[in-house]
């Protein structure tokens, strides 16, 4: 068993040997806690509910599709050089920013399927988002602890809903975040 400072949020920032902690404020308004944590973890870990995730990544569907894009400078650079170019029309489907725009599409559909939709409103939904631990509910409160003391107010919460039922009881995202991310396409020399 190893020791973890964590912030409430759930992130490590150190981790140590049992005895070998260093003193913190733990009274009032206190964001840090040293809590237990199993031999392997990681500074890449994090403690949701007082339940540690390893390697903790997580995909946001249409953010993914953002960072496939790249940096606005080099996404405005093939396209002021599909423009220098004549590439107007339908020609414009030959052109660099057109090919990088559709392989990010492309790649992150196949990876992860369709940006799910809210079953409610059809706008873009990210079930699988991990639970933003505040100073109330700060990560080492369990969810049997954050429900007694908050109640209805928490149970009755729809992001908390969809954390329960997404990520509780379906086990998280169905992919592993953590493998063959989509990379930039200002990082692969066939579109630029």
């Amino acid at each position: 068993m190893k020791r973890a400072l964590i912030s409430y949020q759930g992130f490590p920032s150190d981790i140590a040997e049992p005895g070998e902690e260093f003193d913190i404020y733990t009274g009032p308004g206190s964001s840090y806690r040293w809590v237990d944590a199993p031999d392997e973890v990681t500074l890449d870990w994090k403690l949701e509910f007082n339940e540690w995730i390893p390697d903790q990544g997580h995909v946001d569907v249409s953010q993914a599709k953002v960072i496939g894009y790249g940096d606005h400078g080099a996404q405005l650079a093939r396209l002021f050089d599909d423009i220098k170019a004549g590439v107007f029309g339908d020609a414009a489907k030959e052109g660099k920013f057109f090919k990088a725009i559709q392989s990010v599409k492309d790649e992150v559909k196949e990876k992860y399927g369709d940006a799910p939709k809210h079953p409610e409103t059809g706008e873009a939904w990210d079930p699988y988002d991990p639970w933003d631990h505040d100073e109330r509910i700060p990560a080492w409160m369990s969810r049997e602890e954050a429900e007694a003391e908050y109640g209805e107010e928490l149970t009755n919460d729809e992001k908390y809903k969809t954390y329960v039922e997404y990520v509780v009881k379906q086990g998280g995202e169905p992919w592993d975040p953590n493998q063959d991310p989509v990379l930039p396409r200002d990082m692969i020399s066939e579109y630029n």
